[in-house]
């Protein structure tokens, strides 16, 4: 995401008399570094070191700070029977769960196979996780599916 070399985030007009000083304030919370994520529809903030700069004037900086941010990680998306099973085996919670139940009941022949047909999950993974349990020979409890949908949030 492309941004502005200067952003505003806050500002105050103070006014003073002749030789005198006043503190001022200026809280910078998340929104401050955010912007608008149009895909996700929500605001973000984007990892990284960020340089808070204090000024009478964009023209004028008179101090300036790093601040390094950790930002927004995004999770992924909850799972559902209508995710597709490459979101399914793709999801760091529950792609190890679900493979370890896989193999788990797996016989040496059907492992066999299955590592010789490594392109056999691509045929699938677009398809519904709920269409796909549905096929003769995939063995999927619904609990069992539930129970994993519950780990993807």
């Amino acid at each position: 995401m492309r941004r502005p070399v200067r952003e505003l985030a806050a500002f105050a007009k103070v006014h003073l008399e002749p030789g005198e000083s006043k503190v001022v304030e200026l809280p910078l919370d998340r929104r401050a570094f955010a912007y608008w994520d149009a895909v996700k529809h929500r605001w973000r903030v984007q990892p990284g070191t960020y340089r808070v700069e204090l000024g009478r004037s964009s023209a004028e900086v008179v101090a300036s700070v790093e601040l390094p941010l950790e930002g927004d990680t995004d999770k992924p998306e909850p799972l559902t029977l209508e995710s597709a099973v490459g979101d399914w085996f793709a999801h760091p919670v529950v792609g190890p769960a679900l493979m370890q139940a896989i193999t788990a009941e797996a016989s040496e022949q059907q492992l066999g196979a299955a590592s010789e047909n490594e392109n056999m999950l691509k045929m699938v993974e677009s398809m519904p996780m709920g269409q796909f349990v549905r096929f003769p020979g995939v063995e999927n409890p619904d609990a069992a599916l539930e129970q994993l949908m519950a780990l993807s949030v």
